[in-house]
């Protein structure tokens, strides 16, 4: 664990060092404070254990870590194979900024990306996989109701904590697949799976999905998190998909093999949060 300088806050008076948003939690699907209340009013031992593992997220977190895989292949006449690989096998989002700092600077977002050069572009036809990633810590005081009733207020919480990405695609949409994790104290999207499509009247397009809400726990604090694998393409009869998706992470592959002495192509993409998303905290 890395070690920080002792300092005294006078900030906002709330624990951190300025006024927090007020967010009216009932205009989403899902939420939690980081005092586990998801519903109702919130006792003061609730309130109080919520700003606890906030200002512990804002003050004392050093970094997480995130698993992303992404993968392009294309086999031309079972011989000829061309393929890319742009995964971060265990990437880790540092925060620069140390805890003193952050009393003017706030947290600073750290994002993570990974794609295809313009070379490969060219080899692929425009096609490619790729990942994305945004870490952040932003506290907000949460209400269920209008937030200009201060009986509606029932604890701290983050918004948008992570957002993650991986996703892949071929040449005219034969074989596309991606995954989209989210973690917050409050956020939209529900469990379900299918697909759409196809078109009777002639779109032969098809989108797979398959999603999951749940409540995460990470470091002994509840968060609410949103993962979904999906994949889609033009050619249904030819094409394999697996998708999964749990609390904590999403994965999806596609493939479509056109026989022999032709060409097959495939994607995969995840995104993963590893036990405890690898948190890291500062000690004093």
């Amino acid at each position: 664990m890395p070690t920080a300088t002792s300092f005294t806050a006078l900030g906002g008076g709330n624990g951190f060092q300025g006024c927090l948003r007020k967010v009216d939690v009932t205009l989403f699907d899902h939420w939690i404070t980081l005092g586990g209340v998801s519903s109702g009013s919130a006792s003061d031992k609730q309130i109080h254990e919520s700003l606890k593992n906030c200002m512990k997220l804002y003050w004392n977190l050093s970094s997480a870590n995130v698993i992303f895989t992404a993968t392009w292949d294309l086999i031309i006449q079972d011989s000829t194979n061309i393929s890319f690989d742009k995964g971060l096998p265990n990437h880790q989002y540092l925060i620069e900024n140390k805890p003193k700092e952050r009393l003017c600077n706030g947290v600073a977002s750290v994002r993570s990306g990974t794609g295809m050069t313009e070379e490969e572009l060219d080899e692929t036809s425009g096609t490619g996989c790729g990942t994305s990633g945004n870490f952040k810590i932003i506290p907000v005081e949460m209400y269920n109701g209008p937030t200009n009733d201060i009986s509606n207020f029932v604890g701290y919480g983050v918004q948008d904590l992570f957002r993650g990405s991986s996703g892949g695609n071929h040449p005219e949409g034969q074989t596309d697949c991606g995954v989209i994790v989210k973690v917050s104290s409050f956020l939209d999207g529900v469990t379900e799976s299918g697909q759409v499509g196809p078109d009777p009247l002639g779109d032969t397009s098809v989108f797979y999905f398959d999603r999951t809400a749940d409540i995460l726990y990470l470091d002994g604090m509840p968060f609410r998190s949103f993962c979904e694998a999906n994949a889609s393409t033009t050619v249904d009869s030819i094409f394999e998909k697996t998708l999964t998706s749990s609390k904590s992470s999403a994965s999806a592959s596609a493939e479509v093999d056109f026989g022999p002495g032709n060409y097959s192509e495939s994607v995969t993409s995840s995104v993963t949060i590893p036990s405890n998303f690898g948190f890291a905290f500062y000690t004093y």
